[in-house]
């Protein structure tokens, strides 16, 4: 059974490489599709051997084109994978022990971010589905889509070995770079969104990362990117705002930052207690000053 590797590169750090580099002995081909490389890395991947490459306008974000890249492939098999993402071998060999018995993979994630391994805050197992007999995976062209799935599912156990390694975000700089340009996709798709609810959906992000999914056992990484998960839903809010011209149909502006703020003290104490946290004290005296 052939299998197809394929992936999309714009980015010229040093991972695509080590990527294209993880699949030469697992692919029969590997799909290159080139949304915006340098020459010289268009160079360097050209001698790899079994590559095709194929030439698309650089989007947005990378859902636009998935399905047309993935229909382009030739296997019976297809490995869809990130630049930043490395198949290691204990991986490879796990999913061609196992291909005969189903019809995708549903496989964990080990998301290095600013050079930490993620265990926490629903970045991990993190499970995507990432290898398929082709027909059987298909996704849709909106941000952040979910694929439609059918058939028998393998799911590979969440242990180190066996997890898809992704290089995450290297620098704060490329988590910044990545999310202005979703939040602007983003805000394209939701002409409607309203300050306070942008705040809810933010807030709602940071509560359930940081507390429910103990982020905070993460450290300052658990943190950063929890509360950097709030800041993003404001972003898409002010995309939305601009795409308005900068007109704001938002009624009594001046009680928002009073319910927002209100309501991050009430749910912050309610996961502190939860789980056990201490400080507590030091934000019921808080809640009590904002409550007079």
């Amino acid at each position: 059974m052939k299998i197809s590797a394929v992936i999309a590169i714009k980015d010229e750090r040093e991972t695509p490489l080590k990527t294209l580099q993880s699949l030469r002995d697992f692919a029969d081909e590997i799909v290159v599709a080139d949304i915006g490389m340098s020459q010289d890395m268009l160079k360097q991947i050209k001698a790899i051997k079994n590559v095709r490459i194929l030439t698309y306008p650089t989007p947005s974000y990378i859902e636009l084109f998935r399905q047309k890249i993935i229909d382009e492939s030739h296997g019976t098999w297809v490995l869809y994978i990130d630049p930043d993402e490395i198949l290691t071998k204990d991986l490879q060999a796990y999913i061609k022990t196992h291909m005969s018995d189903c019809d995708y993979f549903t496989i964990p994630r080990k998301n290095i971010i600013l050079g930490h391994w993620m265990q926490h805050s629903r970045w991990w197992p993190d499970y995507q589905v990432r290898f398929f007999k082709k027909g059987f995976v298909k996704w849709g062209t909106h941000i952040h889509t979910q694929p439609e799935i059918k058939g028998r599912e393998h799911l590979v156990p969440a242990v180190e070995s066996l997890a898809l390694e992704h290089h995450n975000y290297q620098t704060y700089d490329q988590y910044l770079e990545k999310s202005y340009r979703y939040a602007k996709a983003e805000a394209k798709n939701l002409p409607d969104l309203t300050l306070m609810h942008a705040l809810q959906k933010g807030l709602s992000e940071f509560i359930s990362r940081y507390f429910k999914d103990e982020g905070y056992k993460d450290g300052m990484h658990g943190f950063v990117m929890a509360f950097s998960q709030l800041v993003y839903y404001f972003q898409v809010y002010v995309y939305v705002w601009e795409g308005r011209k900068y007109r704001s149909a938002e009624e009594h502006i001046e009680k928002v930052p009073a319910q927002f703020f209100s309501r991050a003290l009430y749910e912050t104490l309610h996961w502190m207690e939860v789980k056990k946290i201490d400080g507590k004290n030091l934000f019921l005296y808080l809640w009590m000053k904002l409550s007079k």
